[in-house]
C-alpha cells in the first residue's frame, strides 16, 4: 500500500471509530507502531487536527469531516447490490432506508460509472431464501413484529410476548406442562436472520438465561417501558447459540432414497452411512420431536431403529393417517 493510500485509510480509521491505539494502527495496517508515529507526525503537520492522548491513542478534533469519497464501481455495486438485499429482508423501515441510501449513491455517480454500476447489478442476483423455497409473501403482522423487536433492540426495552414453543406442535407427543404458550418478558438483545427465518436473541426472565426465539412463532407482542442494560460483554456477532444435541436418533433408509437425502437432508443430521442392505443416517436433536415431522415425510423409504420411544411416536402418527383415509373412502 503507498504512503498516501495508508495515510487516508488511517483518517478513515480514525473517522470510523473515535479513538485508535497506535498499536492497533499498526496491527491493521501490518506496519510497526514507529511507522505510525511518523504516518501522524506528517498528518499533523499537513494540517488534519489530531488529539494524541498517551495511554489511550489518537483521535480526530471534533468537527473535522473527510470530503465525500468517491467510489469505484467495483465499491459502489457492492453498496447496491447490500441494499438490494436490505430492502428485501428487512422490514419496511430499514427497506425504505436502503432505497433512499441507493438513490443517493446513484445521484452523485458519473453518467459512465452508473452504466458500470448497473450492468454488474444486472449480473448478480443474491437469492432469497424466502425466494428460492416460495416462501409466503411476508405478512403485514409479521413485518410489524420485527419492527418492533428491532426497536426493543436499539432502544434496550423489554419485550412481553406469547410464544409458541416447539413442543407444542402438533408433532410433540405431549403437552408439557407450564411449558408450550407462556407469556415471556424477554431483554432483546440482538437480531438474526437465517435461512429466511428472523430470530431474536436475548435474556428470558422466565428462564433466567440467554435465549434465541423465532419472531414467526410470537404472538400479542408489547414493546415496554421497562429498560435494561445490555452485559458489556456480549457482542452479537460472536453469538452462537447453545448446542444442547445430546439425543441421538438412528434411521435406516432404502438404498434408492440415498441420492434424495443427501439433497434434502436434515439440520440435525450428523452422519450417513451407505450399508450393504440400506444407509444408516445418525442424527442428534435436542428431542426427538425436532425431527419426528422430517422423518415422517420419508414415508416406507424411512424406518426409526432408535430411540423406541420416536418409534411408538411414529406407530401413533401412521395409525391416524390410516384412519384419516380410511374414513375418507368410507364417505365416498
Amino acid at each position: 500500500m503507498k504512503r498516501s493510500d495508508r495515510m487516508l485509510a488511517i483518517l478513515l480509521e480514525l473517522q470510523r471509530k473515535g479513538v485508535v491505539r497506535a498499536e492497533d494502527l499498526a496491527s491493521r495496517f501490518e506496519m510497526s507502531v514507529r511507522t505510525v508515529y511518523r504516518d501522524m507526525e506528517a498528518l499533523s503537520i499537513s494540517g488534519i487536527p489530531l488529539r494524541s492522548t498517551p495511554g489511550i491513542g489518537y483521535e480526530l478534533m471534533e468537527g473535522f469531516f473527510l470530503p465525500p469519497i468517491q467510489f469505484t464501481a467495483l465499491e459502489a455495486s457492492m453498496l447496491l447490490l447490500g441494499s438490494d438485499y436490505v430492502a428485501n429482508t428487512f422490514d419496511s423501515t430499514y427497506g425504505e432506508a436502503a432505497h433512499a441510501a441507493q438513490e443517493k449513491i446513484e445521484t452523485i455517480m458519473p453518467e459512465q460509472q452508473r452504466k458500470q454500476v448497473q450492468q454488474l447489478r444486472d449480473s448478480i442476483h443474491l437469492l432469497n431464501l424466502d425466494e428460492a423455497f416460495h416462501a409466503p409473501n411476508v405478512t403485514e403482522s409479521a413485518q410489524e413484529i420485527l419492527g418492533l423487536v428491532r426497536r426493543a433492540v436499539l432502544e434496550q426495552r423489554d419485550l412481553s410476548f406469547t410464544y409458541r414453543s416447539r413442543k407444542s406442535s402438533p408433532y410433540a407427543s405431549e403437552e408439557p406442562s407450564g411449558e408450550p404458550s407462556g407469556i415471556r418478558n424477554v431483554h432483546p438483545y440482538g437480531l438474526i436472520h437465517l435461512r429466511g427465518i428472523w430470530y431474536f436473541v436475548g435474556h428470558c426472565t422466565m428462564r433466567n438465561e440467554l435465549r434465541q426465539f423465532r419472531l414467526e412463532r410470537m404472538e400479542s407482542v408489547n414493546l415496554l417501558s421497562d429498560t435494561f442494560e445490555r452485559p458489556s460483554e456480549f457482542r452479537m456477532h460472536e453469538y452462537e447459540p447453545e448446542q444442547n444435541f445430546h439425543q441421538e436418533v438412528t434411521v435406516s433408509f432404502a438404498k434408492e432414497a440415498l441420492p434424495w437425502v443427501r439433497e434434502n437432508p436434515s439440520f440435525y443430521l450428523t452422519n450417513l452411512e451407505e450399508r450393504e442392505d440400506d444407509v444408516l443416517a445418525t442424527l442428534h436433536c435436542r428431542n426427538e420431536q425436532d425431527i419426528l415431522q422430517w422423518v415422517l415425510s420419508w414415508g416406507r423409504y424411512a424406518r426409526v431403529l432408535e430411540p423406541q420411544s420416536l418409534r411408538e411416536s411414529i406407530k401413533v402418527h401412521a395409525a391416524f393417517l390410516v384412519e384419516a383415509y380410511r374414513e375418507q373412502e368410507s364417505s365416498k
